[in-house]
């Protein structure tokens, strides 16, 4: 039943302004650390779980709250990064509206989006596209706020290629961060169910695990009846082109009831030529249908295998001719990925809560390292957003908006360090310097010593002014109590 219909702003306003500096507080290199009071306590700068964190009881706060996580939650869904700042811009857009300067018209709606692609545009002209070893240990180092971790990366992209496959675990033996590099086959599709997740991080891991494949929909249990009388006591992995409803439900309850170490994944692929190819290419990188591992997350897995017998498969790849580009370059395309290592970094730590912090820490990075591989960085430090807000037309009420909402993560990232924005840039050239609070020391942009991914910087922006517009066209808010 409806409990409450209201077009009081202010419980919404309170849930977004809360949300938004806790998640705010771990921002730059200076950023503090949030306590999460789960089954322990966990201390983390990473906003990503800080994020997720926040919820209210208050309806009409939560809903506040909600505004800030949804867009912070797509800005990492597309590029792996920019949580903080996206929470910030949200917030920081919000509440200029609620100031009552400008008004929520269709007319200051599509000036908003022009304006938005303005600075898209600004960001693209300020994107720097080739990216070195060093560059790559300084985008860790930003990302991570970790110079060992900055480290960590330049060895493993030294050691491999800009192109590594890289997946993060977490280390049962030993308290130091270490990685591996093994011969591994990796694809976008995760397990079908979360039922299937054996570990505390949201993965399936299967040791020594028969793969077993199917190039159909499997709907009767009569067609996977021998691979469960056969393997109850084994590790396995079912890869199928789908699951009825009524099978899957099955499956989950053989899976809880007699406790076996098994995952159903979805055959990947975009049509059905290219998933009975990556079967083929699955079956070929086994050995005698198992591997030595697969891990499975909620949209990719990898198949780990030391020896796996792809030789051939390779060389009938390679003996494929053809005029079509497209078809040529996804020949060349399984081919890598059949010769492809993986490198798998293991996460340690003398604590729980050590290790939590840590794997926050390297996955930030990762995530920031491959968006900039692949879409370009720029300067960080909140300077590349601070410099397009200067050319912004001064006098224009939706102008100044976005000139007080770019200005405010250089400002942050000082506030976070105890430092104020007028007094330390007072004499210094935002052009060409900038400040770093992790040194206390004035440095050159062209070092590229402290970066961003432009791809977080264009998600942040564009989410914020999502859920910005969200905000200012909505009047009434309607809170059901259900029973």
């Amino acid at each position: 039943m409806t409990k409450e219909t209201t077009d009081d702003k202010s419980l919404i306003l309170e849930g977004i302004n809360e949300a938004a500096n806790i998640i705010i507080s771990t921002m730059g290199g200076e950023g503090k650390n949030v306590c999460i009071n789960t089954t322990f306590p966990y201390f983390t700068k990473d906003g990503v779980s800080v994020a997720k964190s926040i919820n209210y009881e208050n309806k009409l706060k939560d809903i506040g709250a909600r505004l800030i996580i949804s867009a912070c939650d797509r800005t990492v869904q597309n590029c792996g990064d920019g949580t903080t700042l996206t929470a910030l811009l949200t917030k920081e857009l919000i509440n200029y509206f609620h100031c009552g300067k400008i008004k929520a018209t269709r007319e200051n709606i599509d000036k908003i989006d022009k304006l938005v692609e303005l600075i898209i545009n600004e960001i693209d002209l300020a994107t720097k596209k080739e990216i070195n070893i060093t560059e790559i240990e300084n985008l860790a180092t930003t990302a991570a706020k970790s110079k060992e971790v900055g480290k960590l990366f330049k060895e493993i992209y030294t050691e491999t290629s800009k192109n590594a496959a890289v997946e993060i675990l977490r280390s049962v033996e030993k308290e130091k961060t270490y990685y591996t590099i093994d011969k591994g086959l990796t694809f976008n599709s995760g397990f079908k169910n979360a039922v299937f997740v054996n570990t505390d991080f949201g993965q399936c891991i299967l040791e020594d695990c028969y793969i077993f494949t199917f190039d159909k929909e499997i709907s009767d249990v009569y067609d996977i009846e021998e691979v469960m009388k056969t393997n109850k006591n084994n590790n396995f992995c079912i890869i199928a082109n789908d699951v009825s409803d009524a099978l899957m439900s099955y499956f989950i309850l053989n899976k809880t009831r007699l406790n076996l170490n098994m995952c159903i994944i979805e055959t990947p692929g975009f049509n059905r030529e290219s998933m009975l190819e990556n079967l083929i290419d699955i079956g070929c990188f086994v050995t005698n249908g198992k591997c030595d591992k697969i891990v499975v997350n909620d949209g990719s897995f990898t198949i780990y295998n030391e020896k796996p017998k792809i030789a051939n498969r390779i060389k009938k790849l390679q003996s494929i001719k053809t005029n079509n580009e497209l078809y040529e370059n996804e020949l060349q395309s399984r081919v890598n990925r059949l010769n492809q290592s993986i490198t798998t970094i293991y996460v340690g730590g003398k604590t729980n809560e050590e290790q939590s912090e840590e794997y926050d820490r390297i996955e930030d990075a990762l995530k920031t390292v491959q968006s900039a591989l692949k879409y370009g960085y720029c300067t960080g430090a909140g300077i590349t957003l601070y410099n397009i807000s200067k050319k912004l037309k001064n006098g224009d009420v939706l102008c100044d908006m976005f000139n007080h909402v770019l200005y405010t993560p250089i400002r942050t990232i000082l506030s976070n360090a105890e430092l104020d924005f007028l007094e330390t840039y007072k004499d210094i050239d935002t052009n060409t310097d900038l400040y770093d609070v992790k040194t206390n020391k004035v440095i050159k942009q062209k070092d590229d010593l402290i970066i961003d991914s432009s791809m977080a910087l264009k998600e942040a922006l564009l989410n914020a002014i999502a859920n910005f517009k969200l905000f200012v066209t909505t009047k009434y808010y309607i809170i059901n109590e259900h029973s």
